[in-house]
């Protein structure tokens, strides 16, 4: 660990190699989690490092004393610019151990197939509008073809949108109603109940 931060830059090309078949990768937010000592760990004159969750205290005393808690997580600001092709750039704090998580998806060449956690609306109820929120990234996932039907299963309103793009309910009467979401190789369908107020 450095007394100054560090930066590291994460390219897509490494990871989707390991992925044969796979047609793209994209990354999620990357969130920390950290112990911000003091000073810097010491080995103490020893051969090894001292034991990662045991550091000295901010005095010149020799006692080591107990990290306790750690932080996070707390969502990475990047320090690096000018990046392409889709990397994305971490940064570490100072004088700091600890570790970083970085979710990143693959898009199969048949189509990526969602779980209905991994979809929302909202917001719901709604007057006027409503959009579709994804935990998969836009950038392998934002063509949906959306469908609104009645209690009775009529079909009111076939659409086709994109992640957080507004989808107008406000000619529809008050009721509940049944949204259906599906991509345009329907490799997915997720049903989602609607509420539509005044």
């Amino acid at each position: 660990m450095k007394s100054e931060t560090q930066s590291y830059v994460l390219k897509k090309g490494y990871l989707l190699a390991l992925y044969p078949g796979s047609t793209a990768l994209a990354y999620g937010t990357a969130t920390i989690y950290n112990i911000d000592p003091t000073q810097l760990y010491s080995n103490s004159g020893n051969s090894y490092l001292y034991k990662m969750n045991v550091c000295y205290n901010d005095s010149n005393h020799l006692h080591p004393f107990e990290i306790q808690g750690i932080t996070g997580p707390t969502t990475n600001v990047p320090e690096c610019s000018g990046l392409t092709g889709g990397s994305i750039c971490i940064t570490v704090p100072p004088s700091s151990f600890g570790y970083i998580e970085v979710p990143f998806y693959i898009a199969p060449r048949e189509g990526l197939i969602l779980m209905d956690t991994q979809i929302e609306i909202y917001p719901n109820p709604t007057a006027n509008s409503f959009n579709i929120a994804c935990t998969i990234p836009e950038e392998l996932i934002n063509d949906f073809e959306v469908n609104i039907f009645d209690l009775n299963g009529k079909i009111l309103l076939q659409t086709k949108t994109t992640q957080h793009a507004d989808i107008d309910v406000s000619t529809l009467p008050a009721n509940i109603y049944f949204v259906t979401i599906s991509n345009p190789q329907k490799c997915f369908l997720i049903t989602k109940k609607l509420i539509k107020t005044e």
